[in-house]
């Protein structure tokens, strides 16, 4: 048998993800591929930084967890990269960033990227904004 989950249960793991990574995340772009796993440092160029709103994941509604997902809430954008160039991973920390908490690949629209951006050739001082960055809890 497969293995199931409540709606409700989906919704709180989404949920806790969030207050666990705490309110005003920061947000990394690096250029080149995650590291294999959270605990390792981080690898690549930071090309730039985003401190994240105090509620930076809602569901569509602009609540907790809804229909089994979350999306980011607000604009994350960057007014001015820190480096020049190709970005290829993400990272989010706790607000003093003493702890990474999640990474994933970024990439253009349609890339199946986990964090979609407006570019992916930084230059330093260039602005730019996350489009899309969604997490989902389902049942198989």
């Amino acid at each position: 048998m497969t293995l199931q989950l409540s709606v409700p249960l989906r919704h709180a793991r989404l949920d806790t993800l969030e207050n666990v990574i705490g309110p005003t995340a920061l947000l990394r772009i690096f250029s080149g591929p995650p590291p294999a796993d959270t605990s390792l440092a981080d690898s690549g160029l930071v090309l730039a930084t985003v401190v994240l709103p105090a509620n930076w994941m809602l569901d569509a509604g602009a609540g907790p967890a809804g229909a089994g997902f979350k999306e980011m809430s607000g604009t994350w954008q960057d007014i001015a990269a820190d480096s020049d160039g190709v970005a290829g991973s993400f990272r989010l920390y706790n607000a003093d960033a003493s702890v990474c908490h999640m990474q994933g690949t970024v990439g253009a629209t349609g890339s199946g990227a986990d964090m979609t951006l407006d570019l992916n050739d930084f230059t330093a001082g260039e602005y730019f904004t996350v489009i899309l960055f969604s997490l989902y809890e389902s049942n198989p």
